[in-house]
């Protein structure tokens, strides 16, 4: 392009740059040609936003031809500046297919892997379904246009089954069911960093990601239930300075203590005769050696010549001696 328009190559850069031109990505997209399109998105966002009482909402899919693959060497493992690495080929020992309905409200899922994917395994799942939630709610699933789901066997059921509700995305728009979203955090978390080296561990792997999905609380939060608590880590964080200076005896002589350190460098003197709580455990004067300052580690190569050292060298020794002249006759 440069060459045909007889500029710079910097200046095809330069152009791109400022009008925000990628010529290098492509993206896909694909409208949907369902003639009941909007009715069906507002169907469907109507039961995610405004659920029917007394029932329950599940989003009901499929993720087929789940392989059970292997590598042909063992993973390695993550290293200091190293990534986690792995052979780009592999094994394929056999697939299976996932069915799962995520329930909108408390986001828990019901799933089932099965070897194939028929309308026999959509009824089979539909039966489980109807056993694990409680008789006195309805149903409604929200699907996608698979025929697994509209064959003659599967009608015949729902007659049977009248609390169940079907709702059917539009063509070309299965991002609509929430499901897709719990499939994506199963392939990222799971699937695509392990290897299997049979149909029955990938499907083990699968009923125990699942169960503690399940436990360990790892669900979707509905916006009425507010934001989340503020969660306490089991570290305990460092002693701030107000916490170095405070004394156990009084609250008064805390205080005291914590404004000290607020003081100017002149009055430092002063503040020799004040109680230090439990700075009396730090090192004593004759641990220190004011020249080398080995007694404390010394301070941080890069900043040994004044810098932040200087200024903060004068309040550790001062620290270290609760009481008398400091170490080199410094004030």
């Amino acid at each position: 392009m440069a060459a045909a328009a007889g500029v710079s190559q910097t200046a095809v850069s330069r152009i791109w740059r400022a009008f925000g031109l990628k010529p290098h990505l492509i993206e896909t997209w694909k409208l949907s040609t369902d003639p009941q399109f909007i009715d069906k998105v507002r169907d469907i966002v109507g039961l995610y936003r405004d659920p029917p009482s007394g029932a329950l909402v599940l989003c009901v899919d499929e993720k087929s031809q789940i392989q059970a693959l292997d590598r042909t060497a063992p993973c390695l493992p993550v290293l200091p500046t190293t990534p986690a690495r792995r052979t780009h080929d592999y094994v394929r020992n056999g697939t299976t297919s996932l069915f799962a309905a995520f329930e909108t409200g408390s986001g828990s899922v019901i799933a089932q892997p099965y070897r194939q994917h028929r309308h026999q395994e959509f009824i089979r799942f539909l039966k489980l379904i109807d056993d694990a939630v409680p008789k006195d709610l309805d149903l409604h699933l929200v699907l996608d246009n698979y025929a697994t789901h509209k064959t003659p066997e599967v009608h015949k059921w729902l007659l049977r089954h009248p609390r169940f509700h079907l709702h059917f995305t539009p063509t070309s728009a299965s991002w609509m069911n929430l499901v897709e979203r719990w499939f994506a955090e199963l392939t990222r978390r799971k699937l695509s960093r392990s290897a299997r080296r049979s149909v029955t561990q990938l499907e083990a792997d699968l009923r125990k990601w699942t169960n503690e999905w399940k436990t360990n609380g790892t669900r979707t939060r509905s916006r009425s239930s507010g934001p989340r608590a503020p969660t306490r880590s089991s570290t305990p964080s460092p002693p701030t300075a107000s916490e170095l200076t405070r004394d156990t005896s009084t609250s008064s002589t805390s205080a005291a203590a914590s404004r000290s350190l607020r003081q100017p460098r002149a009055n430092w003197d002063a503040r020799r005769a004040e109680p230090r709580g439990h700075l009396a455990a730090l090192p004593s004067q004759a641990a220190i050696n004011p020249r080398c300052w080995r007694g404390i580690g010394g301070p941080p190569r890069h900043c040994r010549r004044g810098g932040v050292w200087s200024k903060v060298r004068p309040l550790i020794l001062w620290m270290a001696h609760p009481a008398g002249q400091m170490p080199g006759g410094e004030p």
